[in-house]
């Protein structure tokens, strides 16, 4: 059953909230584990690292209505058939993806 794209950007939605959910809970819950002693360098790595996921959850949110929108889904749907349009409808011509992923034969892709 093929899922359309509203369904399949509601479904992204919901797993890059529950995976924001569980870094933060996982942040809160070792925030409240840590002891008040003054930090070694190995607990200072691990909070700059921390640090670090934190802003690639925020980098990765900013970014995501682009790879959402339907000028990226188009060409990267789940299959072998590339879509088109703002209703992502099956792509004229039959194009198919290819065993490189940039069409068959005579239909190579050079977007």
């Amino acid at each position: 059953m093929t899922r359309t794209v509203c369904e399949r950007r509601e479904r992204a939605t919901q797993i890059i909230k529950a995976t924001a959910l569980a870094g933060a809970l996982s942040f809160v819950i070792q925030a409240c584990q840590t002891k008040h002693a003054a930090p070694t360098a190995a607990e200072k790595q691990t909070r700059s690292a921390q640090r670090d996921d934190a802003g690639s959850r925020a980098a990765f949110l900013a970014a995501y209505p682009v790879f959402m929108h339907p000028r990226c889904m188009n060409c990267h749907p789940k299959g072998d058939a590339p879509l088109q349009g703002e209703d992502s409808h099956i792509h004229a011509q039959n194009v198919q993806r290819g065993p490189d992923g940039k069409g068959l034969f005579a239909l190579k892709c050079a977007n």
